[in-house]
Formats: C-alpha cells, sequence, structure tokens
C-alpha cells in the first residue's frame, strides 16, 4: 500500500510530459505511471494541474547583513517564501568572519539552518580571508559533501575580493579535490573607481549604481575568470550573468571546452535599469544592477540555446525601512531583491505559456541542471527512487502580483503589477506537503542538510 497516490496528474520530466499517478512511500517516489487499482492511505486528485520537480534555488541569501541591516528572510522566513513558490531546495553562502575557517563559517551557518528551515537546503562556501587554512579547508569540506565554493573579484572594501593568484591557487586545488568553484565576476577595481568618482561629484542617485557598474565590468572579470578556468582545469558556476557581453564570454569559453555552467536571474529577464530611475529606485538596487532591453533579450537566447543552464534567484530581501537606511544613496543602500516565492510563475507565465520555452526547458532551468551541477543526485527530477520533491501548479488561474503578495519578511515585491500564472497549489518536500491548498503547513526546522555527491 502507498503512503500517498497524486492522481491524474500532467508529469512534466526532462523527457517530456506525460499523463499518470505518481505513487510516494515515505520521502520517496516509488510508482509512476496508471496506478489506478493501488490501494493508498492517501489521495489527492491532480486532475487540471500540472506537476514538476520541486524546484532547487541554488542562489539565495538568508538573514544577509549589509550596511548595518539584516535581511528579515531569515531561515524560517526565507524558506517558507520558497514553499510558496514550489521551491523545495534552496542553496544558501556562508559569510565568513575575518580570522575565521572556512569550515568553521559552514559548521555556525549550518546549524541556523537546520534550527529553522522548512524546505532542504544546503551551503555554498564563501571564501574571502586567505590568511587561514583554505586549502586544507576545502579538502576537508569536499570529503564531507560540501563541494561548492564561491569567490568574488569585486568588493574589495568590504574583505571579500580574490586576488587573481588566490583565484588560481583556490581553482588549482579545487579541481584535485572533485569540487567546483562560483564566481561572482566584477571588475572590482573599476566598478570602485567610478563609484567614488559619481560620489565625489554628488551623484548618488539610484541610477549611479548602474552608471558605476558597466557591462564591460561584468565581461572583462567573466572573460579572465574564465581563462584561470581554463589554465586550471577547474568547472566554474558563473553566478547572475547579467549583461549580453557577460554571456557572449560564456558562449566563447563553452565553445573551447571550458567547464563552465551559467547561471541568470529572474530581475535581469524582466527588468531593466528605469526602475532605478523612479521614485522608487533604492527599492531596485542589486548588485549586478538591472540592465538594458537588448541585455534582457540576448539572456532570453541564451537560456533557448543553452549557454545559460539555470535560472536562479540571488534572493536577498530587505524592507522598505531597510533599503531606506541608505537615505536613497546607491553606496549606502542594501543591496538585493526578493525573487524566490516568484522564480516559477514568472518563468512559467512569461516562459513556457508565452512560447519561449518547454515545460521541460523550465523543469531543467530550475530544477535537473541544479541538481546535476551541484551533485544533488535524489532531487531535480521526477524518478522513481528520487526523494518526493513536487510542486504542482495550476496552468490557468492568473494573479496579479502587489507589492504586499509576498509570503517572506519584506515588504516589497519588484514585479508588482505582473499578472503571472503557474502558481503552486500544492508543494511537497520528501513526500509531506509543506504547501497545501496554497496554504502554508510546513514546519520550522524540518528541513534537512543536503550534501553533495
Amino acid at each position: 500500500m502507498m503512503d500517498l497516490i497524486l492522481r491524474g496528474a500532467t508529469i512534466v520530466t526532462a523527457q517530456g510530459v506525460i499523463e499518470g499517478d505518481v505513487g510516494i512511500e515515505g520521502e520517496r517516489i516509488a510508482r509512476i505511471g496508471d496506478l489506478g487499482g493501488l490501494p493508498s492511505k492517501r489521495e489527492l486528485d491532480l486532475r487540471g494541474l500540472l506537476l514538476l520537480p520541486g524546484a532547487i534555488d541554488s542562489h539565495v541569501h538568508f538573514g544577509l547583513e549589509m550596511f548595518g541591516a539584516r535581511s528579515p528572510d531569515d531561515y524560517y522566513f526565507g524558506s517558507r517564501a520558497a514553499a510558496y513558490g514550489g521551491v523545495t531546495t534552496v542553496m544558501d553562502f556562508t559569510e565568513q568572519i575575518p580570522g575565521e575557517s572556512i569550515l568553521d563559517s559552514f559548521e555556525r551557518k549550518k546549524e541556523w539552518g537546520l534550527r529553522d528551515a522548512v524546505v532542504d537546503f544546503l551551503l555554498h562556501i564563501n571564501v574571502t580571508d586567505f590568511t587561514t587554512d583554505y586549502r586544507g579547508n576545502i579538502r576537508r569540506l569536499i570529503d564531507m559533501g560540501v563541494k561548492s565554493f564561491k569567490f568574488f573579484t569585486a568588493y574589495r572594501k568590504r574583505g571579500l575580493m580574490a586576488r587573481d593568484d588566490y583565484l588560481y591557487d583556490a581553482m588549482s586545488v579545487i579541481r584535485d579535490a572533485g569540487g567546483i568553484a562560483m564566481i561572482h565576476c566584477e571588475n572590482g577595481d573599476i566598478a570602485d573607481y567610478l563609484a567614488e568618482k559619481f560620489i565625489d561629484e554628488g551623484k548618488t542617485t539610484p541610477i549611479y549604481h548602474a552608471r558605476s557598474r558597466p557591462d564591460f565590468v561584468e565581461a572583462e572579470a567573466i572573460s579572465r575568470v574564465l581563462y584561470i578556468a581554463e589554465a586550471t582545469g577547474c568547472p566554474v558556476y558563473i553566478v547572475h550573468v547579467s549583461t549580453k557581453k557577460g554571456l557572449e564570454e560564456v558562449r566563447r569559453a563553452k565553445s573551447r571546452g571550458v567547464r563552465v555552467y551559467a547561471e541568470t536571474c529572474p530581475h535581469y529577464l524582466f527588468l531593466t535599469e528605469d526602475k532605478l530611475e523612479g521614485e522608487e529606485g533604492f527599492q531596485y538596487i542589486a548588485t549586478p544592477p538591472l540592465r538594458k532591453r537588448e541585455d534582457n533579450l540576448a539572456l532570453w537566447e541564451g537560456i533557448k540555446d543553452g549557454t545559460i543552464d539555470t535560472v536562479a534567484t540571488d534572493h536577498a530581501a530587505y524592507s522598505t525601512e531597510q533599503k531606506l537606511l541608505g537615505g536613497k544613496e546607491f553606496h549606502r543602500t542594501p543591496s538585493g531583491l526578493p525573487g524566490t516565492e516568484t522564480l516559477l510563475p514568472l518563468l512559467y507565465t512569461y516562459g513556457v505559456s508565452a512560447g519561449e520555452i518547454s515545460l521541460s526547458r523550465l523543469a531543467e532551468l530550475i530544477s535537473g541542471n541544479p541538481a546535476r551541477i551541484f551533485g544533488l543526485r535524489d532531487k531535480g527530477r521526477i524518478e522513481e527512487g528520487a526523494h518526493a520533491d513536487l510542486v504542482a501548479v495550476d496552468p490557468h488561474k492568473e494573479v496579479l502580483l502587489e507589492r504586499d503578495s509576498l509570503h517572506g519578511g519584506t515588504d516589497f515585491c519588484p514585479y508588482h503589477g505582473f499578472k503571472v500564472k503557474g502558481l503552486p497549489v500544492f508543494t511537497m518536500r520528501r513526500g509531506e506537503l509543506i504547501l497545501d491548498k496554497g496554504q502554508f503547513v510546513g514546519v520550522r526546522g524540518k528541513g534537512s542538510y543536503i550534501y553533495q555527491s
């Protein structure tokens, strides 16, 4: 007898779309097909709904502190928002305190997640202090099943920027130990120079955030990093590609055989830098900044031709009050946008429903590819034996996104006024409902830490 059977589903797999039932035993998918005569303890009728693998948001920042403000989306509120959005696994980042080892930063952040997370989670390791034994600790963490390490080519003044020699060295260690490097690619020296120039000239309104980080700042850094990746043979994941020029550098590197994966985010697909010029421009400050329409279109082409491997959110949500702590000046305003709750409906509406991508490509971008790239062997697909991480969405009901429509800790929705379909009706983590008929039923602290294989 099955614990649960999902009846009459339109099931989205990487291979295509099929009609059938899904039987669940414990945490895993046990059977897929016509299960008409099979008994179960419980059934859910999914007729008229699309059943997708639970989304994996491979780039979130929960509880991130910046300019004295800590994001209200901690592990509870952030993962609750994820559940509302059909996201069943999130990938957050450690924050390394100067003098602290990356191993200690991992243990500290993991305990926080285990206490409060509703969904499953893993941690990418920020490597920002090179005075500790980062080489040995990279090897130790990879042996433990923690395999992704993030570096910054920007933010020198905040103590985050990695020199090129450190990048080369660390990427060589990661290659040998079997991990993957993640890189935030901006030419930090040029970005700092332009920002200081504009500040000296009294040009501090939000639009100067974009003007201090023009597209070539991203493209140059991506090119440089990918040559280092090519030289070391280290697999590299470029986070939040935002520009046409940056995308072209990724495409060129892929064509010559570099082991590179590219991520973009919904705000680089749907929003443009003119948002920074409005009355609420301070709300839209994110890094990299919002770009031009031609960049939006180029990134969509990258999604369609396979240059872009994943769409994640870079979720970093601050309240209006916290954003205003910067006095609407670009260099003092906490940077980031909420996104994990709206990832799936935005891509379904303006990707699948608009005819830009198929349902299978959607599942690949936000489930299958993140699971494959980061070694989550039990997640990211609807197959027998996989974790029953699933989301059932209504493909027809249309909802208007509004400023107070999100369920995290922020009071701002960057997609205010967007009409979306594909909102989750049911979200399931390991066979257990965390969203039931659109109502949150998750349990704080039930989320598990996921080790990478």
